[in-house]
């Protein structure tokens, strides 16, 4: 089974060589890769996922002195593969790009970092060992953009108390439902409800279900990282008039 990394890596490829011919090289993924959100390891770690790429059949590839991959291109397989990928998959690599970018990261720096932390623990070789941590990393992320959002969009008398997430971001809502459409405001009352299931979440998720004597799991925690990360985009795109996430081809090149 492909990792969210090599499948990225493959769509990268299959953007850059839209006609089914030609080739491209690794630092013109490295760019479509930067462009996605995708962070990118280091020189010979990134050269092994294509020559593990290469022996499974996906792409024809090789790689220089140093690690540095060229003449790459998709098997029809590989192509195969890349476009296969449903809407979800591709609908996440959107969603992670505009959390990446400077409407949201730049503006929710104290909420974005600690996501990522959680994001990449759980991708992780250890993940399964990191399962709590992921859930403190995601607490810290909703109460600071609940923080921020108190500062950024305004409140009806929110509680001082960071940690009461679920009544901060009913304080936001309050305070902006007049500001906006009919729908527009419905749809941001039904994500406050949300929110609150996925606080619930968060919350089982960092005491390790103790409260139910179930253990948590992988599933458990890939599903409070992208629950976060996609209320937080829509919070923002509702309140700053943003476009949300769109499943769409990225532009080849650079």
């Amino acid at each position: 089974m492909l990792t969210n990394l090599e499948m990225a890596i493959l769509q990268a490829v299959d953007r850059l060589t839209p006609d089914g011919y030609g080739e491209t090289d690794g630092e013109a993924i490295e760019d479509q890769l930067h462009r996605a959100g995708q962070g990118v390891p280091p020189g010979l770690e990134f050269a092994r996922m294509f020559m593990k790429l290469r022996d499974e059949g996906f792409l024809k590839a090789y790689v220089m002195g140093g690690g540095r991959p060229v003449q790459v291109e998709l098997t029809g397989f590989g192509r195969q593969a890349a476009r296969e990928a449903g809407g979800f998959e591709q609908g996440y690599s959107v969603a992670r790009q505009l959390i990446a970018s400077d409407s949201f990261a730049a503006a929710f720096p104290r909420a974005f970092g600690p996501w990522a932390d959680a994001e990449g623990l759980l991708l992780g070789d250890d993940a399964e060992a990191q399962l709590s941590t992921v859930g403190h990393k995601i607490r810290e992320a909703a109460q600071a953009f609940a923080s921020t959002a108190v500062d950024r969009y305004g409140a009806d008398d929110p509680p001082s108390d960071v940690k009461l997430v679920k009544k901060r971001l009913g304080a936001v809502i309050a305070h902006n439902r007049n500001s906006l459409s009919d729908a527009k405001r419905k749809v941001l009352e039904d994500l406050g409800d949300l929110w609150e299931s996925t606080v619930d979440l968060i919350e089982r998720q960092e005491h390790s279900a103790q409260k139910e004597g179930e253990p948590v799991t992988f599933e458990d925690g890939r599903r409070i990282v992208m629950l976060t990360m996609f209320l937080m985009i829509e919070f923002v795109t509702i309140l700053d008039g943003l476009p949300g996430p769109k499943v769409a081809v990225l532009e080849g090149g650079h």
